[in-house]
């Protein structure tokens, strides 16, 4: 999931078309893999998973981190720490898709665009 979240990211685009394909690559990853993402969900729910984190882990997320630090140095996005940033694109996307997946969701259908122009009105100065 965490090398799917980086496709097609180029250090050329602007911030809000890295955010963009970054929420795009997430729910795509997400639709394509609903098994191994509701697996991942729930070992992330668990405290065992967090001293299981690999080295290979820890360079995915560092160049995670190095994307959003880069929106926040130069100023489009809040000045908050990076994880802050991409835990809230991650789980605001991984919760609507879970409640509009499930058969009684009361959402009806979304438009995961409008989904992810709130994520970026919530994380843009």
């Amino acid at each position: 999931m965490l090398i799917s979240c980086l496709d097609n990211i180029d250090d050329t685009d602007t911030m809000y078309s890295t955010v963009m394909q970054f929420c795009n690559n997430l729910l795509t990853f997400i639709k394509s893999n609903e098994e191994r993402f509701m697996f991942l969900e729930q070992c992330n729910s668990g405290p065992k998973l967090k001293a299981v984190q690999s080295e290979t882990i820890d360079n995915l997320m560092q160049k995670h981190i190095e994307i959003f630090q880069k929106g926040i140095d130069d100023q489009i996005l809040k000045d908050v720490h990076p994880l802050l940033l991409i835990s809230f694109c991650v789980f605001s996307i991984n919760q609507i898709y879970k409640e509009y997946n499930h058969e009684n969701s009361v959402l009806g259908k979304i438009r995961f665009d409008n989904v992810f122009l709130m994520t970026w009105d919530a994380i843009k100065r």
